[in-house]
């Protein structure tokens, strides 16, 4: 986020493109987070936005951590003879605790329409994702859409979800599956007319 504005002053200049132009981003898994942070915090005029696979904190990132050490720990045992049980639960310090509150999305949504443009935001998830609950991203929508219902600009905000996918886009598995295939294929639509749309 904090590189942000000199790549894309960089690419203004190399590609005469005006600064008056904002820009789209486009956010996976941890990189959503970071997109989500930069619509929040960057000065960046941001058109349009896509968060796929992405969660609505901190905390439900460290729960899909935890889950994680929980279901692997023999494996993790083995590799890392000193741990524990008593790992596995994430220990918060002061330093995380800051992070969790200024990564807590859902309390800190409201921020989104103050900018100017209001940023058009999409949301992608995979009702199979196994790392971030699609309820997870489902509430921080139902909550940003209150705030662009204010603003007026309801259509600016959307939620689509893929019956068939989990949180990695897993193209090998596609070429088996007509299900996840149909679902990739469709995402792609979807980003790309969202793009189309708001980035024109």
């Amino acid at each position: 986020m904090q590189e942000l504005p000199k790549i894309v002053q960089a690419l203004q200049l190399r590609y005469g493109i005006s600064e008056k132009e904002g820009i789209g981003l486009f956010g996976f898994s941890a990189g959503g987070i970071a997109a989500l942070l930069t619509l929040i915090e960057s000065s960046l005029t941001i058109k349009a936005c896509v968060l796929a696979g992405v969660t609505k904190d901190l905390e439900s990132a460290v729960n899909t951590y935890e889950r994680a050490t929980k279901q692997y720990y023999s494996v993790l045992k083995e590799q890392f003879p000193w741990m524990s049980e008593n790992d596995i639960p994430y220990n918060w310090s002061d330093a995380s605790l800051a992070a969790r509150h200024r990564l807590n999305f859902v309390a800190r949504t409201a921020i989104l329409i103050q900018r100017q443009p209001i940023p058009a935001v999409l949301f992608v998830h995979g009702v199979q994702d196994e790392a971030y609950a699609v309820t997870d991203i489902e509430e921080l929508y139902h909550i940003m859409i209150q705030y662009y219902e204010q603003a007026h600009q309801p259509e600016r905000l959307f939620m689509k979800t893929f019956a068939h996918l989990g949180h990695q886009l897993d193209l090998e598995a596609a070429k088996n599956s007509p299900g996840i295939q149909h679902d990739l294929t469709q995402l792609q639509q979807f980003v790309t007319k969202w793009f189309s749309e708001h980035l024109s």
